[in-house]
This record gives structure tokens, sequence and C-alpha cells, in this order.
């Protein structure tokens, strides 16, 4: 076999034919789904991580609790608080990006909303925006800080019900999939040079390709448990006590909850 054949080449893109565009949203992709173990985000990931399932959801619970007792101003005060704290652990280059995409959710989420004004409804919007800044990126925390066969020990330990079970896995599943076949997708667009156009047909095409392949990818998945013996029930895992950091991450969760129902007494 000839040399060039068997040396491998990198790809390297050419800058002038370069879409900073995708470059940028697929640094993002990157960052957001596979951060450095030494960067803040790496550090809180690995954090997460170690902690134990049960801690994590009952400090979970205990947070979503606390952004249903809160009024409509701590609706707005507390995902505020809550972006500034990752804004302020992030480091001068992702805060651009962290904020670059707070603020593109926002403007979809209220493109979503448009009919409420016009309804009457303007409370409710407040109250749907400020809800869904906290328990989106909290599940999503929870969801990549945990496995899935965890989750549903310890669900299923506190005695909630089979189905929600059931659903809170297979919602947890499908927004994995999404993230990682996304990602693919706008990989294979920077790696063929595809300016990004925002058309109604061409973003409805890549959307629907996208849910296509996750709907494919989730279909193998259930396949290949099923063929290995599946049956739905989460294997058992050794049970290991709470250590200090479990208590000390319920303690600032229950706290929370206990400020802002004092708050609410007359």
């Amino acid at each position: 076999m000839k040399d060039w054949l068997e040396r491998e080449e990198p790809f390297v893109p050419s800058p002038k034919r370069e879409n900073p565009f995708l470059a940028r949203t697929l640094r993002g992709l990157r960052a957001a789904t596979e951060p450095p173990a030494s960067s803040p985000s790496g550090r809180s990931q690995a954090f997460l991580t170690a902690l134990h399932p049960r801690a994590k959801l009952l400090a979970t619970l205990g947070i979503l609790v606390a952004v249903g007792l809160t009024g409509d101003t701590g609706r707005l005060l507390l995902p505020g608080l809550w972006t500034a704290a990752h804004v302020a652990a992030l480091p001068r280059a992702p805060r651009r990006r962290v904020l670059a995409l707070g603020a593109g959710a926002l403007g979809f989420s209220l493109f979503l909303l448009l009919p409420l004004p016009f309804l009457g409804q303007t409370g409710a919007m407040l109250r749907f925006l400020g809800k869904e800044a906290v328990t989106v990126p909290l599940v999503a925390a929870l969801g990549a800080s945990s496995r899935r066969h965890q989750l549903q020990r310890e669900l299923r330990t506190l005695g909630v019900p089979a189905d929600l079970v059931f659903a809170l896995d297979l919602t947890l599943r499908a927004l994995h999939l999404l993230a990682r076949e996304g990602a693919a997708l706008i990989e294979a667009l920077f790696l063929r040079r595809l300016a990004p156009s925002l058309s109604w047909r061409p973003l409805g095409g890549w959307v629907g390709v996208l849910f296509l392949r996750t709907l494919e990818m989730e279909r193998r998945t259930q396949e290949t448990l099923t063929c290995r013996g599946f049956t739905g029930t989460p294997p058992p895992l050794p049970r290991r006590p709470l250590e200090a950091e479990d208590w000390l991450y319920l303690a600032c969760a229950f706290a929370l909850l206990a400020v802002l129902a004092l708050g609410r007494t007359p």
C-alpha cells in the first residue's frame, strides 16, 4: 500500500471558506456537553457527579418547590440570580457565550408566548418565563450528572409512581439524544461549508431531520435494551450513606426553601 494511503491526514478547514456562525455554535455545543475538567464548569460537573443521587434528587425537588412558592417578583429575581451566578463562575470567553445563549433562549420563549398578552395573560407569561429559567437548567444538570438507572432507583425508593418514573426517564433520554444529534448535524454543516439560512423552509427541514434522527436513535436504543433482557426495572445498586458534601448540598437547597416559605407568611 502506498505511504500516502496509510498516513492519516487531519482535516483543516480553509480560513477563507470557514463559516464563523457554525464554528461558534459547534464550539459552544462542545463546551457545554464536554467541559474541560480544569474549567469551573468542569469542576462543578465533577462535584455534582460525585454527590449521592438521593441528595441531588431531594435538593432538586426542594428547589422546584421553592420556585413554586415565590411570588411574581421572586420569579423574576430568582432567574436573574441564577444566571448571574453561572456567568460569574465562568471565564471571560464562555461568559459571552452564556449570555448569547441565554438571550437566544429568552427570545425563543417570548416568541412562544406572544399570544398571551393579547389574551390578557401577561402575568402567566412572566410566571412561565421565571419558572422556565430555573427549572430547565436544574433538571438538565440533574440528568447530566446522574445515571438514569440511579435516578429511577431513587425515585422508586421515594415512592414515585412507575408511570411518572418512566416519563421522566424518557424525557431525559430524548433530551440527551437531541443534544447529541444536534451537535452531529451542526458539525456536518460545518465540514461541508454550508452557510446557515434563516428562512423557514431550511430551518424547518433541519428541525425535522433532527427529530427524525432522534426518534430513530430512541427506537434502536429500546430494541437493544429489549434484546438484552431489560424489563424496565433498574438493576440494584450498592447502598452507601450520605456524606458531608451531600448533607451540605441538601442544607443549601432546603435553606432556600425555608426562606421563601417564611417570606410568604403574613
